[in-house]
């Protein structure tokens, strides 16, 4: 549990939710302190030591599983279509998608490069309209910490 803990706090502290940091920091602690002096207080005592260290790597795996299936903060894809791409753009507005679109230049000629920002909990849905509508189409994604929106408001994502 404490290594699960320490996993989402580096995960919000990373992306800026202090709050949330704070809060897990304190209760990690209380609870790592507890288990390690189990542990301390047994040292010749090998399956404890092999106990926490479990605990530890598993509270690791714990902590990614976590944070992937939750789909904490915001991701931008930046999309380059295999063809032109305005049909594709046209595809994910229809699908209620906001998105930007830029022109660019690749070695096989002009294409649309397409910025689609949403909350990462989204994202394996996106990822698979896209597949399912552009298979060829090149993607990256990049996890975005802050959006400024139209009234100049800068809000954490």
């Amino acid at each position: 549990v404490g290594m699960t803990m320490a996993g989402l706090r580096t995960i919000f502290m990373v992306k800026g939710y202090k709050l949330w940091t704070f809060v897990i920091s304190f209760f990690e602690t209380i609870i790592y302190i507890y288990g390690l002096s189990l542990v301390l207080s047994h040292l010749d005592n090998l399956v404890n030591i092999i106990v926490y260290a479990l605990g530890f790597a598993l509270g690791n795996y714990f902590a990614i599983f976590i944070e992937e299936k939750v789909g904490i903060g915001v991701e931008t894809f930046i999309v380059v279509p295999s063809t032109g791409g305005i049909d594709l753009a046209f595809k994910l507005r229809k699908e209620g998608y906001v998105l930007t679109e830029l022109d660019g230049k690749g070695y096989h000629g002009d294409k649309k490069v397409l910025y689609v920002t949403m909350p990462k909990k989204n994202t394996k849905k996106f990822e698979k309209l896209l597949k399912k509508e552009d298979p060829k189409a090149y993607y990256l994604t990049l996890e975005t910490k802050r959006i400024k929106k139209n009234n100049n408001k800068i809000i954490r994502a």
